[in-house]
């Protein structure tokens, strides 16, 4: 049995998500708090109460998993797992059957009726008493035949889809199956003598492995235990690594031993081997040992890490508890691991586990080493969930090249980037810097990366928005370009946006003259309070917010001379370019038609310098220069069009001269980072409210 779709609305953070899966491994990656583990938790649930034996698996169920209460009227209230308190929650899994499983159906359809029959009177010793009676064996009859009729209607024109869907009704919390025929008819397939096999087992991702020695159990209470750990007390699984190999030892004998020596030689170097099962001599104490080949020394596995012990467990029970054709719901399977442990875990569970026993895995994780060798398995599908808006995506390996090689050339990692809701990419590090520490809330989700220099960082763009064009994207990638040169003419397409910031970089956001004052006001009255600083003979004056304005605007203007004679050379005193041909496109092969074009551009070189008077020219470039200065002054607007950069590296060079200022530049962009958004200023919003429409984190899109 396969789940082929599953539909989850208002359980917990889901709102409404409706995914496909496909292949016999499926791997889900997303960024912390998308809804992964929540997904798997759904799946959980629907299994649990999709196929019920009788009460008592009810009322034991809603008893042990959170969010759930038994009622004394054998229902069960789960309004605590309510999204939206009101609004219902459904949960539906369409599965897949194969031609095996459909013919077992279709031959046992008065199985399946005394299953549901049972269902109706609390367990076997209710149907047993009911069929004494006249108007019992009425009702049976008839159920049977409804059964027999609603089975053949399921799987008529060579249909094998099974739909399982639980609902819990938003004004009362009452938790119900809407499928009773779908879980009777998986009640018959999963029934099978070998209790230490299940159909569906969930591996949550919190593994609490215990430290002290543990009671072992045997009989009926232990196969209750047992059972239970696979989906009710999932999380109980941890706590029985020595009673799951001592039970199997007794009954299996060397097939344990072979099975835990795989896992050992696998993911734990295989230096150690299964060395048996006894009982030590003095303290009476239950062993189950391992020995270290190096040293030839024998240990309890209860002397091993906890991470070695959950690793041991973990993929024992992968191995050999699941039934053939059954599922695994596994969240973050890359714990304990070392990153280079954690490329092996696909391999393993696609070869000894998926192919060897034709179960399907669902696994969640944000490990890069995981999605790297699941994006290089054949039998695994990966997918990609988002937060904002919910959704599941597949990631495909036919149509990605053009994609992954633009995301690499922009520096970031194609399979990384897959645990992220998407990428943010600035143009330095200060950018980067100032974007985690002041919106972090903001671009949480988000990858941010500096770009490799904004020539290439164009082409790339422009790469990756084909890849977008063709579906070969499934994040988004936001782009912030400095407005320190011409406007980038883009258009944006479904995951691919690109903004020039209306400043000419970051750091202009951050010259705001009242943040600047009191970044300077703290540290002034810091100063006054040293002794140092009472014993100048004569202190400096106290700046005023005019003062500060006035230095800002000096720190500005000291770049405007340079600006200005590169604007009049660049306009008119600039020789033609007489570099080579620019693309390969130009070159077309002809030598000769190379030459002409080459000779032709250092003609114009040569023409223009014998047009150039060097003292004519001289003069005039510097008359030039005087007059464009003396306009700029006055019309330029230093906080928007010059260089913040080096505006603040400047106004930093002029306050650190001051007794009254000691911080350092790293300091000193920290505070003015830390006190803009404090203030939250008309400046810092405008930075504040672009990125949240480059990212669609503004109210209407949300």
């Amino acid at each position: 049995m396969r789940i082929k779709k599953a539909s989850i609305r208002n359980y917990r953070s889901i709102r409404d998500l409706e995914f496909s899966l496909g292949g016999r491994m499926s791997v889900i990656a997303g960024n912390n708090g998308c809804g992964k583990t929540t997904v798997l938790e759904a799946l959980r649930l629907l299994f649990v109460f999709a196929t019920p034996r009788n009460n008592v698996d009810l009322r034991q169920a809603a008893s042990q998993i959170p969010g759930l209460q038994y009622r004394n009227n054998n229902s069960i209230d789960g309004s605590a797992l309510l999204g939206e308190p009101g609004n219902s929650c459904d949960v539906v899994a369409t599965c897949e059957l194969s031609d095996t499983e459909v013919n077992k159906i279709l031959g046992a359809s008065d199985t399946i009726a005394l299953h549901q029959y049972s269902l109706m009177y609390g367990g076997p010793q209710g149907v047993a008493a009911r069929l004494q009676t006249t108007e019992g064996m009425k009702e049976w009859n008839s159920v049977r035949g409804q059964v027999r009729d609603k089975i053949e209607s399921e799987f008529c024109n060579d249909s094998k889809d099974l739909r399982l869907h639980i609902t819990i009704e938003g004004t009362t919390g009452q938790l119900s199956r809407r499928s009773e025929l779908a879980g009777s008819l998986l009640a018959n397939l999963w029934e099978q003598p070998d209790y230490n096999l299940t159909p569906v087992s969930y591996f949550p991702a919190d593994r609490a492995i215990p430290q002290a020695a543990v009671n072992i159990q045997f009989g009926q209470a232990e196969y209750q235990s047992h059972i239970n750990t696979h989906l009710v007390q999932a999380h109980q699984k941890y706590a029985r690594l020595k009673q799951y190999i001592t039970n199997r030892h007794l009954v299996r004998g060397s097939d344990i031993a072979d099975d835990i020596n795989q896992v050992l030689r696998i993911f734990l170097g295989g230096r150690r081997v299964f060395d048996g099962v006894s009982v030590e001599p003095v303290s009476g104490r239950l062993m189950v040992t391992v020995k270290d080949i190096d040293t030839n020394r024998s240990y309890d596995i209860g002397d091993m890490s906890s991470g070695e012990r959950g690793v041991l467990l973990t993929y024992l029970l992968l191995r050999r508890s699941m039934m053939k054709g059954g599922i695994v719901l596994l969240d973050e399977p890359e714990l304990h691991f070392h990153p280079t442990l954690q490329k092996k875990i696909v391999p393993f569970l696609a070869e000894h586990v998926c192919a060897s026993q034709d179960v399907q895995v669902i696994m969640c994780t944000h490990s890069p080493q995981v999605l790297s060798s699941a994006y290089f398995e054949e039998s695994a599908v990966l997918h990609h969930m988002h937060a904002r808006p919910q959704r599941v995506t597949e990631i495909r390996r036919s149509d990605r090249a053009e994609a992954e090689s633009a995301i690499a050339g922009l520096g970031a990692d194609p399979i990384a980037t897959i645990c992220h809701e998407g990428v943010l990419y600035l143009e330095g590090k200060t950018d980067k810097a100032v974007v985690e520490e002041a919106f972090l809330e903001l671009v949480g989700g988000y990858k941010v990366q500096v770009m490799h220099g904004r020539s290439e960082a164009e082409k790339y763009i422009r790469e990756l928005k084909a890849g977008d064009v063709k579906g070969q994207v499934s994040i988004d990638h936001v782009f912030v370009l400095d407005n320190d040169r011409s406007v980038f003419s883009f258009e944006d397409s479904e995951h691919v946006r690109v903004a020039q910031l209306r400043r000419y970089c970051i750091e202009n956001y951050l010259l705001d003259h009242n943040v600047i004052y009191s970044v300077y006001d703290a540290e002034r009255r810091k100063a006054e309070t040293t002794k140092r600083f009472r014993q100048l003979k004569s202190p400096p004056d106290r700046l005023t917010r005019g003062d500060v304005l006035q230095i800002v605007k000096d720190a500005a203007l000291r770049q405007l001379p340079f600006v200005v004679a590169k604007k009049v050379y660049s306009s008119s005193f600039s020789p033609p370019n007489c570099g080579f041909l620019n693309e390969y496109e130009e070159f077309g092969g002809d030598f000769d038609g190379v030459s002409d074009r080459i000779w032709e551009r250092l003609e114009g070189v040569r023409s223009f310098v014998e047009g150039v008077s060097s003292d004519g020219s001289k003069k005039a470039f510097a008359a030039r220069c005087v007059a464009e200065l003396n306009s700029a002054k006055s019309d330029v607007d230093y906080m928007v069009e010059l260089d913040g950069k080096k505006t603040l590296a400047t106004l930093w060079e002029l306050l650190i001269s001051r007794p009254d200022f000691g911080l350092s530049k790293n300091a000193f962009m920290e505070r003015l980072v830390t006190e803009s958004v404090r203030e939250d200023g008309d400046i810092w919003k405008e930075l504040k409210n672009d990125l949240k429409r480059l990212m669609k984190r503004d109210e209407t899109s949300e």
